[in-house]
C-alpha cells in the first residue's frame, strides 16, 4: 500500500497516526487508509475518534481488523454490547482468529459470562495450542470458578511453553 517514495519520505513522520494520515490522503477511498488511522488512534487510546474511522472503513469494506479494533474501543470506552457484536462480527469473518477470542473471552468476563469465556478461550486454544498467554487466561478464569484442578494443569501447560510468570500461581495454588 505503500509507495517507495512515500516508504523514502517515511523520516518525515513523527509516528503512525501522521504515516497513515498521510497514507488516508493518498488513498482516500480505500478502506485500509482509514483502519490504519482508527488503530493508530486507537494505540493513542483516543477511542471516540479511532470508532470514526473504523466506521468509515467498513463503510467502503467490510474486514475483520476494523471490526476487531472497533470492537476494542468499544470495549475500553464501556460498551460491552457493541463490543461483544463487533468481536462476533470478527469471528464470522476470521474465524481462527485466536486474538479476537481472547479479547472476547475477557469482554465476557467482565459481562459476568464465565461459561462463554473458558469457551472461548479453549477454541482459540485449538488454533493456537502453543500461545501461553491463552492457558494462563483460561487457568485464571478456571481458578475463579472454582475449578483448581483445570487451573493448575493450565498453568502447568503455561510453564512448559515457556511462561515462567505462571510458575508462581502454579507453586501457590497447586501444591
Amino acid at each position: 500500500y505503500l509507495s517507495t517514495a512515500t516508504t523514502i519520505r517515511a523520516s518525515q513522520w513523527k509516528d503512525s497516526l501522521t504515516l497513515y494520515t498521510d497514507l488516508l490522503d493518498k488513498t482516500p477511498d480505500h478502506y485500509y487508509g482509514y483502519q490504519s488511522v482508527g488503530l493508530a488512534l486507537y494505540d493513542l487510546k483516543r477511542y471516540e475518534e479511532a470508532i470514526e474511522y473504523f466506521d468509515e472503513s467498513l463503510e467502503i469494506m467490510e474486514n475483520f481488523n476494523s471490526y476487531h479494533g472497533r470492537a476494542l474501543c468499544k470495549r475500553y470506552l464501556g460498551d460491552y454490547q457493541g463490543a461483544l457484536e463487533d468481536y462476533n462480527s470478527t469471528m464470522r469473518m476470521y474465524p481462527n482468529f485466536s486474538e479476537c477470542l481472547y479479547n472476547r473471552a475477557n469482554l465476557k468476563l467482565l459481562m459476568e459470562d464465565t461459561t462463554g469465556s473458558i469457551n472461548d478461550l479453549t477454541l482459540a486454544i485449538k488454533f493456537n495450542d502453543t500461545y501461553a498467554r491463552l492457558y494462563n487466561k483460561r487457568a485464571d478464569v478456571y481458578y475463579q470458578s472454582d475449578q483448581k484442578d483445570l487451573a493448575c494443569k493450565d498453568w502447568q501447560k503455561t510453564v512448559d511453553l515457556g511462561m515462567l510468570s505462571a510458575k508462581e500461581k502454579l507453586e501457590s495454588y497447586c501444591k
